[in-house]
C-alpha cells in the first residue's frame, strides 16, 4: 500500500511541474534515509530526471524557486547499478535556495517569500483577498490591490517593498 494519504495524494496531483520534482525529491530522500530503500529511491530519481530533461530550463527561467545542481544529481542515478553512496543525497548550495528576487526572473514571490507579516495572510484560507500573491501584487497597482487592505490590515504592514519604500513604483 501506499504511504501517502489519499488527501495528500490528490493534492500532488494539482501541483505544478516544479512542485512534483519537488515532491519527487522529498520521496526519494524518504525512501533514502529513513526507509533505506536505495532501489526504491533510484526508480524516483530516474523519474525526476525524465521530467527535468522536459523542464529544466524552463524551470529556472519561469518559476520562482531555484534547483541549483539538480540536473547534476539526478543524471548521477543514471548508471547501471546504484551511484556511488556520496552522489546519493542532493546537497544544493543553501545560498541559492530560497525565492528568487526580481533582477533574477520575473517570475518570482519577492513581495511574499518570505511574508512581511505572517498573520496578514492566514495559512490554509481560500479568500482571494487574504492571499499575498494576489494581494501584493505589483501588477494591481503601486501599492497592490487595495480591496485587501482595512484597518490595521494594511499594505505597508503586509507587502514587502523594494527598499521599504511602501510601495512597489
Amino acid at each position: 500500500g501506499s504511504f501517502i494519504y489519499p488527501q495528500v495524494r490528490q493534492k500532488l496531483q494539482e501541483l505544478c511541474v516544479p512542485g512534483r520534482i519537488a515532491l519527487q525529491l522529498i520521496c526519494q530522500h524518504a525512501l533514502l534515509h529513513g526507509m533505506k530503500n536505495y532501489e526504491g529511491a533510484k526508480a524516483y530519481a530516474l523519474k525526476a530526471n525524465e521530467l527535468w530533461m522536459l523542464v529544466g530550463k524552463c524551470v529556472d527561467q519561469q518559476t520562482p524557486w531555484p534547483f541549483p545542481g539538480l540536473g547534476e544529481f539526478l543524471r548521477a542515478w543514471n548508471v547501471d547499478g546504484l551511484p556511488d553512496v556520496a552522489a546519493m543525497a542532493w546537497y544544493p548550495d543553501a545560498n541559492k535556495m530560497r525565492g528568487k528576487r526580481p533582477e533574477e526572473s520575473e517570475a518570482h514571490y519577492w513581495p511574499c517569500a518570505p511574508l512581511k507579516d505572517p498573520q496578514c495572510f492566514p495559512a490554509g484560507s481560500n479568500n482571494l483577498y487574504t492571499s499575498c500573491s494576489h494581494c501584493c501584487d505589483p501588477g494591481a497597482g503601486a501599492m497592490g490591490d487595495a480591496n485587501c487592505f482595512v484597518g490595521a490590515w494594511s499594505f505597508a504592514r503586509c507587502c514587502r517593498t523594494p527598499n521599504d519604500a511602501g510601495r512597489f513604483y
